[in-house]
């Protein structure tokens, strides 16, 4: 996907594979960061989807990624995702 333009945001738990995937994605010229995210771990749920919210307002150029966090959230506390 991001060789074909998209702007992606990584996420999992080994933040350190995901920046060395992320940099070689930017350095192959494509848009990507990563995020650290624990879905069984509300905390860092809420963690990862504030980070990228504050990616979505500097570029505004990933919609639906809050309402795909929030439901990963509510997944991750028990409630209906």
């Amino acid at each position: 996907m991001a060789h074909a333009g998209a702007r992606v945001i990584l996420a999992s738990r080994s933040i350190d594979k995901l920046e060395r995937a992320a940099e070689g994605l930017r350095t192959s010229g494509c848009s990507a960061a990563a995020v650290k995210l624990d879905l069984t771990d509300s905390a860092s749920i809420k963690a990862c989807a504030e980070s990228v919210e504050g990616m979505v307002r500097a570029a505004a150029t990933f919609p639906g990624v809050r309402a795909l966090l929030e439901a990963a959230l509510r997944g991750a506390q028990g409630g209906a995702a």
